[in-house]
This record gives structure tokens, sequence and C-alpha cells, in this order.
């Protein structure tokens, strides 16, 4: 009774036991084990098995979202120093100057008493 050889098998022992060529690996299964192997199925059997026993590749897995960055990116350089840097003031129409830190003061008195308000406190004034 013929017992049934697994060639996928006796590939993975040619390549373990550092046969690494395609026609090397057919040679090496017909003299150590006197079964004939085709070259495609020695190449497919070897790819899939080096696929497999291959190093884990580095980085974040497919799929996941976590990431170390932070949440809330930083502010770049160049706006950190615009920020930190006095305002250049822009001219008027009646000779007056409006700096951006005049700017953002009104956005916080709007936003401290609602439009309305606002224009009643520079009615009052």
């Amino acid at each position: 009774m013929d017992e049934k050889v697994n060639s996928s098998s006796l590939i993975r022992e040619a390549v373990d036991a550092g046969v690494n060529k395609p026609k090397a690996i057919v040679e090496w299964v017909r003299e150590k084990h006197g079964v004939e192997v085709k070259l495609s199925l020695v190449n497919n059997v070897k790819f899939h098995y080096r696929k497999k026993t291959a190093p884990a590749k580095r980085g974040r897995p497919k799929g996941s979202t976590s990431t170390s960055a932070p949440a809330a990116p930083a502010a770049p350089a160049a706006l950190a120093a615009a920020l930190a840097a006095p305002a250049p003031l822009a001219p008027s129409g009646n000779g007056a100057s409006l700096a951006i830190e005049d700017i953002v003061a009104v956005k916080e008195l709007v936003d401290r008493f609602g439009k309305e308000g606002l224009a009643k406190l520079v009615e009052v004034l």
C-alpha cells in the first residue's frame, strides 16, 4: 500500500536544510525522498513558507487607528513667533492705527457682552 507523501512538507524540509534555489530543491527532494515535485509547486510553497516565517514587520498594524501623536497639533513655530512679536500697526482712513491686540480685545468684548451689549457700551462712550 502506497503512502501518500506531502510534497509541501518535503519542500519546507529542503528549505529548512538550507537548500534555497528551486531547481536545487527539486533535485534534493528527488534524491532524498524519491519524489518528483514540480518547479511551480516549489516556488509557491517556498514563497508562502518564507512569508509565514519572516520576522514581523515594524510599524502600526493594518486597521489600527491609534497613534502616538498628541490629540491637538502643536502650533507651528512661525505662528508662535508671529503671536509673540509685537503686532504691526495697520493704518486706517482717519490716520489712527489698529493693532492685532486691539482686534483681539474687541473680540473678547463681543464674546463677553454680545453684539448688542457691546454696541450699547460704545454708545455710552
